[in-house]
């Protein structure tokens, strides 16, 4: 049987290792190659403006007034500090005031799922140490109407202040669906960045984020030596 021998070009053959080296070197710096078009592209910061409320009667306002839709008239009894889901108004505090039932120990755990999202609170009340953690499910979004609906105009604004964010402009970004609102004085902080540290009244509060996952560490000062 006749062998048969086949000749490449040299040039055909040189193009071909450069292409191979090519795919390699943006393999392997593909993540870092991405980030530097991002950059190139720039940032933006959104913002929520326009937005009107459609509640007639202020004295519903979830958070200003007395609705009896809202958990945030029982807890500004509790002179604390808590969280709002802007999806669903979902409130909760950071358990840290002791109650009679507690006794010495005082530890708290609770872990509430509410429309596919996990909120776990911990907390040692009689250190003054509190902590949630919230795990958004990837649908949890901001509903705008119910703001809109059951807001007044100034409790809305806040809200809406609250949720603006940074973002590069080729990033598919949406606002984190919470905030953190002091019970006593109805002010809003912002949760929409990584990471954040507040000093609120006479606590000193840590954020952090991940993936999916927000975090908020409690401390009420006045309990540390």
């Amino acid at each position: 049987m006749q062998k048969k021998n086949y000749c490449i070009r040299a040039s055909i053959m040189y193009a071909g290792i450069v292409f191979m080296f090519l795919l390699v070197v943006l393999a392997y710096y593909r993540n870092d190659l991405y980030e530097l078009w991002k950059k190139q592209r720039g940032m933006e910061k959104i913002i929520f403006e326009g937005m009107r409320s459609e509640l007639e009667n202020q004295n519903f306002c979830y958070l200003c007034g007395n609705s009896s839709r809202s958990l945030i008239g029982y807890y500004r009894k509790e002179h604390s500090v808590g969280i709002i889901s802007l999806s669903n108004w979902y409130v909760t505090d950071f358990r840290i005031k002791k109650s009679e039932d507690e006794g010495d120990s005082g530890i708290s755990s609770t872990l509430t799922n509410i429309d596919g999202t996990s909120i776990h609170s911990k907390s040692v009340p009689n250190r003054g140490v509190g902590s949630i953690e919230v795990n958004l499910s990837e649908d949890c979004q901001v509903n705008y109407e119910m703001l809109m609906k059951n807001l007044c105009q100034s409790c809305l604004d806040k809200i809406l202040s609250s949720l603006e964010y940074s973002k590069w402009k080729v990033e598919d970004k949406r606002p984190v669906p919470l905030c953190l609102v002091d019970f006593d004085t109805l002010d809003i902080y912002s949760l929409q960045n990584a990471s954040y540290k507040y000093s609120v009244r006479d606590y000193w509060i840590v954020v952090s984020h991940k993936d999916n996952v927000v975090n908020i560490d409690l401390y009420d000062l006045p309990y540390k030596n």
